[in-house]
């Protein structure tokens, strides 16, 4: 007897209107985002220390969710680090929210 099962594989997210799918894995995500955190903290305060870590912050949201995402995000705009930063927050969020869920399924139930 053979029995057919569906997985979810791979999360998608919308932002702006425009749907990416998400290409790490949340311990990759959860590593990045830990170690965002921590250069956060020691960030050169002058425009090159801040433009390097915005270059950071646009490389870590373009390897999640596939490269040009953040200028696809951005709508041609210049996005700075405040906004980048709001947006790995948020991406990270929605991202770690929907493998909680994904592991309350599939929790035995009481």
């Amino acid at each position: 007897m053979s029995a057919e099962i569906t997985l979810k594989i791979g999360q998608e997210v919308k932002v702006n209107g425009e749907v990416f799918p998400v290409l790490l894995d949340e311990v990759e995500i959860l590593e990045a985002a830990q170690r965002i955190q921590g250069e956060a903290a020691q960030i050169e305060q002058t425009p090159a220390g801040i433009r390097a870590f915005a270059e950071k912050l646009t490389a870590f949201v373009d390897s999640c969710l596939g490269q040009g995402a953040v200028a696809k995000i951005a709508g041609g705009r210049k996005i700075g680090v405040v906004n980048l930063l709001a947006l790995v927050s948020h991406l990270t969020k929605a991202i770690g929210q929907n493998y909680a869920d994904t592991l309350a399924e599939y929790a035995p139930r009481k």
